[in-house]
């Protein structure tokens, strides 16, 4: 098994591949790329200091990545989802920094592990 699977809650993501059958590494895909884009977002509506952009993308964020497995990405959309919302926000600039970066490594966590269980 790849190191990096083991960041993953691979049983999440066996019973995705389960349910998913045939269609599991395309809803993969595509899912990772919407958190891909998503995370993106982010880093944009914090630039703009639109807290309203960031809660909106940081939960939808949380849900697909925890459907994926990636349990880290979750809890760190699930805090810069509640911080977006404090009165005044604090400074989240280092948080969507974090995110990306775990969300990179998730995704690429995914895909070797994806990969694995196609073979399987």
């Amino acid at each position: 098994m790849p190191a990096s699977c083991v960041t993953l809650d691979l049983g999440v993501l066996a019973d995705l591949r389960s349910d998913l059958e045939e269609e599991f590494p395309t809803i993969v895909n595509i899912s990772l790329q919407a958190i891909s884009e998503r995370a993106s977002a982010i880093q944009e509506a914090l630039a703009r200091r639109d807290m309203g952009a960031v809660r909106s993308a940081a939960h939808q964020i949380k849900s697909s990545s925890r459907q994926l497995g990636a349990m880290r990405v979750g809890q760190i959309a699930e805090q810069l989802e509640r911080l977006a919302a404090a009165e005044p926000p604090p400074n989240l600039q280092a948080w969507g920094e974090t995110l990306l970066v775990e969300v990179g490594s998730a995704k690429k966590a995914i895909l070797e592990c994806k990969g694995m269980m196609i073979s399987i």
